[in-house]
């Protein structure tokens, strides 16, 4: 509490009532300051730029506040402190209503964030992902190292996908949008949340990212899969109703479903977690056996 106080009066804040821990270095002030710990000054710099560029662009992420003296943050012992302002808002409920208006409203709102992340791809540097690399050096690396057992026409479907991936186009991508990381205000779109992971990607990245985080608890059920069938679609249609998908795209979408579960897997596996990346593996191995289902436009 102490060291709260001492940050925030950096900021000529003095008059918090309710301090709500998150998680270990995360805390919500008032319900109107988000308050993060970090220990990557050069990551921190990096988001606070990518907030600055898209707010200039008229798009609702959180701001960083500065201190009394001009700075984005406070450094005390070590770690690096930044005071945000709340978004309000519930997180995304696909399943809800309408399941494929819900989906149509957020491939549109998904469309809109990636072209705004093209407008600002020259200002702002990040990683580049390579395919191949990751899917040799991270993905089946790490599942071979710790003994998760994946079929081998999986992992063969995955080296087939690499000349499709080569031509989806490219540019800024979120990399971590799901339901939590899209705030509403009942049905008004209130903002996004999360940009750490944000790389160059193929845009479909995103779409499918969405879309595989939302099918987790929902494949196994014939009736939740069909639900799920009708907010996919409305992704699918509200994104190329702002942003043409390609066929290319379109075809790929299998392909990418099963890498993103892959990625999970190896995630999961190089952390220990070998029960969670088993899951993946099923899901992906159900994803490969039934992609002539899942919905196209």
């Amino acid at each position: 509490m102490k060291i709260i106080n001492e940050i925030l009066s950096s900021f000529n804040i003095h008059s918090i009532k309710a301090i709500q821990q998150i998680n270990q270095n995360t805390w919500n002030l008032d319900h109107k300051y988000i308050l993060k710990k970090n220990m990557n000054l050069k990551r921190l710099e990096k988001n606070i730029l990518l907030s600055d560029l898209l707010l200039k662009e008229n798009i609702s992420v959180p701001e960083y506040l500065q201190t009394c003296k001009g700075m984005s943050f406070v450094q005390i012992d070590g770690h690096y402190y930044v005071l945000m302002k709340k978004i309000k808002g519930n997180h995304f409920k696909p399943f809800e209503g309408n399941p494929y208006k819900n989906g149509l409203l957020v491939g549109g709102l998904l469309a809109n964030l990636h072209r705004a992340l093209k407008r600002i791809s020259a200002s702002f540097e990040c990683y580049d992902a390579d395919y191949l690399k990751e899917l040799e050096n991270y993905i089946i690396k790490n599942i071979k190292e710790n003994d998760v057992q994946v079929r081998q026409d999986i992992i063969n479907y995955c080296y087939d996908f690499n000349c499709l991936y080569k031509k989806l186009p490219r540019q800024l991508i979120h990399r971590d949008i799901h339901s939590e990381n899209m705030l509403f205000i009942d049905e008004t779109f209130s903002g996004y949340l999360d940009f750490d992971l944000t790389e160059k990607n193929v845009r479909l990245y995103d779409i499918c990212y969405l879309a595989t985080t939302l099918l987790v608890e929902n494949y196994h059920d014939e009736d939740r899969f069909l639900l799920w069938c009708d907010v996919f679609h409305g992704i699918l249609t509200g994104y190329n109703q702002i942003s043409e998908l390609t066929k290319d795209e379109i075809s790929a979408i299998p392909y990418l479903f099963v890498y993103i579960e892959m990625t999970f897997a190896a995630f999961f596996a190089q952390n220990g977690q070998i029960d969670s990346s088993r899951s993946c593996i099923a899901m992906a191995e159900w994803i490969y056996q039934n992609k002539d289902i899942l919905p196209v436009l």
